[in-house]
């Protein structure tokens, strides 16, 4: 990324409950976790298949 390529065009505050704010945490969690176990065996093979290559 270049030195001031991204312009802000304003500025937004959000003020999130503790609950709120662990419950949408929990929910990226639980997405990141869906997609390792999704993706990871085939990035292993990928991998796997560089290295014999």
């Amino acid at each position: 990324m270049k030195l001031k390529s991204f312009v802000s065009a304003g500025k937004v505050c959000v003020n999130f409950s503790d609950l709120v704010l662990f419950n949408l945490l929990s929910s990226v969690s639980f997405y990141i976790n869906c997609w390792e176990h999704a993706i990871v065996r085939s990035l292993i093979t990928q991998v796997k298949k560089a290295v014999e290559a």
